[in-house]
């Protein structure tokens, strides 16, 4: 709660006031003037508000601008209107950079073959998806809902993407201060940092912090600056598969598309497929040469929305594409995870034994496909008994279960084979 008035300075006793009547005097005349200006100036403001981001749609800019600033970083997002300001703003930057929009129809069905999930339906052109689409509220489908449930970029980081159908973009829900360069694009506005801002806190009545004023973040020009760009390649590679754009998210916002991957299941990509497993495994030893095999759960196979099995056959596939008899390290790490995640009760109860088994062969597949490949006499590194076939000698009923579905319809003659030789002495 921001403390802004005389009464509320008489509530809460020795809180001075901390907005003075000059600075509430400077605030009303400014909208005023706004608000005359744009009255006199319509004709012009709706020319300019397509060529240039400082003049479109100036009046709700300048508006959402006075309340974010005003209240600073811990200010409430401002509701729809905050919401519909951010997608003007990013339309223009995005039909500047040559971005091609989408319709409706084909944004939905771009956003559920990537990110697996459909937006929530809504009685407007915006609408919003999270993983599995778990509801922010107990009601959704309603612009009302959508308003009191917006949650800023900053505490929903990687959650939860907002979806403008009219502008044909996805994005995070951006403070206003967050996107644009208000310093220079509204000097006016800059009165309102000079004064400190209080607040009570959240949960403890009568318990007073101190607020941040944006200007006072750190590197704020370069966090703008980034998250521009970042909006322009994500909605490209989104929605123009623009593989540039996939380039420069590879290059700086990796953890996106690592947790694209690893948490909505997106693996139709090879190049990021690639990308994302070097950014895994960076981290493949730890600093003692030990393994924290722990760091791969839900990677390579999880269960989806509705509780089923999802096998991440296009990370598997890379694995066999970027192993070879220089690089063992993907395999390796693959099938030293395997053996420990059959022998981690926690982790391996997640699973029926059917869907156990249905894991055990599609990673025997890998391995055998690989081995088969490199395996050399004079290579000792794969002169080795195959990691399936010990997890198939510790734990047969993966094995009898999966015979009992004819291998869910998967070739595995081979992996039977390798088995055999895997029994005869080494």
């Amino acid at each position: 709660m921001i403390i802004k008035n005389k009464m509320q300075q008489k509530k809460y006793g020795e809180i001075k006031l901390i907005k003075n009547n000059k600075r509430y005097l400077f605030i009303l005349v400014l909208l005023t003037v706004i608000n005359l200006l744009f009255a006199c100036n319509k004709k012009t403001s709706k020319l300019n508000q397509d060529s240039n981001i400082m003049y479109r749609d100036s009046l709700n800019v300048k508006n959402i601008l006075l309340i974010q600033l005003d209240n600073g970083t811990d200010s409430d997002y401002g509701g729809i209107q905050a919401l519909e300001t951010l997608f003007n703003i990013e339309d223009t930057l995005l039909l500047n950079s040559g971005y091609k929009r989408s319709t409706e129809i084909n944004m939905k069905q771009i956003i559920k073959n990537i990110f697996g999930v459909y937006p929530v339906e809504t009685n407007t052109d915006y609408s919003y998806f999270r993983l599995c689409n778990k509801s922010l509220i107990a009601e959704t489908g309603t612009a009302v809902d959508l308003m009191h449930t917006i949650e800023p970029y900053q505490s929903s980081f990687f959650s939860t993407f907002y979806v403008s159908y009219k502008h044909g973009l996805i994005t995070y829900a951006y403070f206003l201060p967050e996107m644009i360069n208000y310093k220079k694009q509204f000097p006016d506005l800059l009165e309102l940092e000079k004064e400190p801002i209080y607040f009570e806190d959240e949960y403890e009545k009568g318990v007073i912090h101190k607020g941040i004023h944006w200007k006072d973040e750190l590197d704020l020009e370069i966090r703008q600056n980034n998250n521009r760009l970042f909006l322009i390649h994500l909605n490209k590679f989104i929605f123009n598969n623009s593989n540039a754009s996939l380039t420069w998210l590879i290059n700086n916002n990796i953890e996106f598309l690592t947790l694209l991957v690893t948490y909505f299941g997106y693996d139709k990509n090879g190049k990021l497929n690639k990308a994302v497993l070097r950014n895994i495994f960076k981290d493949y030893k730890m600093f003692d040469g030990t393994t924290d095999y722990s760091q791969f759960d839900d990677i390579f196979f999880k269960k989806d929305c509705n509780e089923k099995l999802s096998i991440r056959n296009g990370l598997l596939k890379t694995i066999e594409e970027e192993t070879n008899s220089d690089n063992t390290m993907y395999i390796y790490a693959l099938t030293d995870y395997i053996s420990y995640f059959f022998g981690n009760p926690e982790q391996k109860g997640k699973y029926s034994l059917e869907e156990l088994s249905q894991i055990f062969v599609n990673i025997a597949i890998v391995e055998q496909q690989i081995r088969t490949s490199y395996f050399k006499p004079a290579a000792p590194e794969w002169n080795n008994r195959s990691h399936s076939y010990y997890i198939s000698q510790k734990y047969p009923a993966l094995l009898e279960t999966a015979e009992k579905y004819n291998y869910f319809n998967i070739p595995f003659d081979d992996v039977l084979e390798m088995f055999r030789g895997d029994n005869e002495p080494l």
